[in-house]
């Protein structure tokens, strides 16, 4: 027996719960592009980007699990891209105040990822159908 009208289901409220995870890892995804977008072959942009101390280590994590529990191949992979522009930029020369030293990001993405899974997140996202598609396109 079903409760008042307008109630949803367990289903119903499954599927919307699902929704609002692909909405979130769509976001997620989204901005991680513009990071990149920003932060590739831009020290200073990488630097302004790493300067509070705990984008970093969230970074990492987030190229570790990708999005949520389940896990979102497009969100770890571009995670690791964005790690990557971050260990790229020491290699420009950057200059000022503060630099980003390639080394400590190493370190970050060693301790709290593996290398292994650094590359095989890269390599997961480019084998979704998504990318593929995407990577073919005119």
């Amino acid at each position: 027996h079903r409760g008042a009208a307008g109630t949803k289901s367990q289903s119903e409220k499954i599927a919307e719960a699902g929704a609002v995870r692909r909405d979130g890892e769509r976001l997620q995804a989204v901005l991680l592009r513009l990071l990149i977008t920003w932060l590739h072959g831009c020290p200073s942009a990488v630097n302004a980007f790493l300067a509070p101390a705990a984008h970093l280590p969230m970074l990492a994590d987030l190229a570790r699990v990708g999005a949520g529990s389940s896990g979102s191949p497009h969100v770890a992979g571009l995670a690791a891209v964005l790690l990557g522009c971050c260990l790229a930029s020491d290699a420009d020369g950057g200059a000022g105040a503060w630099h980003v030293d390639a080394h400590a990001v190493l370190d970050v993405v060693t301790a709290r990822v593996g290398l292994n899974e650094y590359f095989t997140r890269w390599e997961e996202m480019r084998r979704t159908a998504e990318f593929t598609a995407a990577a073919a396109a005119p």
